[in-house]
């Protein structure tokens, strides 16, 4: 089965990405990365940052949850504080967002 599905940061510490399928309503306008939307997580709700649409993706075997709305741009002060907290070396977390955001 083809789908098209979201890759989404969450305010958890963890360094992962979560992804989501993206709602009928959304398939001609998909959020852009940068674009906070609202994901279910566990048994709540929880506002993340789009960090890439992928389209033609196979989900075998893998049951993906809906986008639940799609919220205002502009999240990067968000993302960065949430992949940081907690964490004992900031420096080491921002090299390493830094460095998967290269371009190779």
């Amino acid at each position: 089965m083809s789908i098209e599905q979201v890759e989404v940061l969450v305010p958890v510490p963890i360094l992962e990405k979560f992804s989501y399928l993206l709602p009928s309503q959304y398939k001609d306008s998909p959020p852009r990365p940068g674009t906070r939307v609202i994901v279910p997580f566990g048994n709540r709700n929880l506002v993340g940052v789009v960090w890439d649409v992928k389209k033609n993706i196979t989900a075998k075997g893998r049951k993906l949850k809906n986008i639940k709305d799609v919220a205002d741009a502009g999240a990067d002060t968000f993302v960065s504080g949430s992949a940081i907290f907690g964490e004992p070396d900031y420096f080491e977390i921002i090299q390493k967002m830094r460095d998967s955001l290269k371009v190779e």
